[in-house]
């Protein structure tokens, strides 16, 4: 038991995103047990509201690279996984129970985002110890109902996120994460630790690198803010409510 914990601790921690892939296919098998390493994460009440696209068709993956900002490694990598907030799954087998369903909303957003994000680090966690490497891909947000077009997706669900998977063709280094004394706070809200945020990249000669992130992502205008409008109107195509009902 003590050496199957410390070769999982060593998988995490040698963790790094591949942007670069070997044209090699992954064995259907191998991909059946990855994605099953997801589906066996934890998921609330387990209703598990989230489905898994694989994309191998390399004229699909190309065009879903172009939606996702143009990025090779998503046209390169053996298999593209989209995972997907799904209550019409749900919904359709409450129907044929004769339970009357709700109408999905941002709340059951938010649980299908989480259950998602628990079965994808599952699947990474599987599939970096096996050798493959992965990159998770955020930029399913730019452009999130074309996508939903193109993969053919029902009312009541929603593309949440992308996760490339394939044989490395780079060995980057690993990058700089916060200290656990940052991230953790004992018995309460220790204040926002934001010198030891500064510190930390300072010290490492990655100031610089933390200020454009900061300013790409969480900054006016940038692309949190600016994937929020095509957000909320997808949401509303594809069926979720968005406010509470008067």
């Amino acid at each position: 038991m003590e050496n199957r914990f410390k070769s999982v601790i060593d998988v995490i921690d040698s963790h790094v995103s591949i942007r670069k892939y070997k044209d090699v296919d992954i064995p259907e098998d191998t991909l059946k047990t990855i994605i099953y390493s997801g589906v066996r994460a934890p998921s609330s009440a387990n209703l598990q509201p989230y489905s898994i696209i694989a994309i191998k068709d390399r004229e699909l993956k190309r065009k879903l690279s172009v939606l996702c900002g143009d990025q090779s490694h998503i046209r390169e990598c053996s298999v593209f996984l989209i995972f997907v907030a799904d209550y019409n799954r749900i919904v359709k087998a409450m129907e044929q129970l004769n339970i009357e369903p709700f109408q999905p909303n941002i709340y059951s957003l938010y649980i299908a985002s989480v259950d998602a994000a628990l079965a994808a680090q599952n699947i990474v966690v599987a599939a970096e110890s096996m050798g493959y490497g992965i990159c998770y891909i955020g930029a399913v947000q730019n452009r999130p109902c074309e996508i939903a077009k193109l993969l053919g997706l029902p009312r009541y669900t929603y593309p949440l996120f992308g996760l490339t998977i394939g044989v490395p063709d780079e060995a980057p280094k690993k990058r700089i994460r916060l200290d656990i004394d940052t991230i953790l706070h004992l018995n309460g809200y220790e204040g926002d630790k934001a010198d030891q945020v500064i510190r930390r990249y300072r010290e490492e000669g990655y100031l610089d690198s933390l200020e454009r992130r900061y300013s790409r992502y969480a900054g006016r205008n940038g692309r949190i803010e600016m994937r929020f409008k095509g957000f909320m109107e997808c949401l509303e195509s594809q069926g979720f409510k968005t406010s509470p009902s008067p």
